[in-house]
């Protein structure tokens, strides 16, 4: 947790060898959210949702970046495919 600088170098460079795939981008893609560089969550988590495109986690976390981003229209698109996948999850609802 107080180094997550180096948590995410060792995760990037995971990505770029192909190790771990979707389950590295995910965890990649969530650290990117937390320290606030939407523009690189959006990145990892696009390619991440290409090879699991049902999973909501992805989904999810993909739409907090582009809201965060202010990409609204492409937010609300993410919002309602996590809905459609667990509609009785609430934070997607509250988010």
């Amino acid at each position: 947790m107080d180094r997550t600088e180096e948590g995410i170098e060792l995760l990037e460079r995971a990505d770029a060898l192909g190790c771990g795939g979707v389950r590295v981008q995910s965890i990649l893609g969530m650290a990117f959210l937390q320290t606030k560089e939407y523009a690189k969550a959006v990145g990892v988590l696009g390619k991440a949702l290409e090879a699991d495109p049902q999973n909501f986690h992805l989904n999810y976390r993909m739409a907090l970046a582009l809201d965060n981003s202010e990409q609204y229209e492409q937010a609300v698109t993410y919002f309602k495919k996590a809905i459609m996948i667990r509609p009785e999850e609430s934070k997607v609802y509250r988010s």
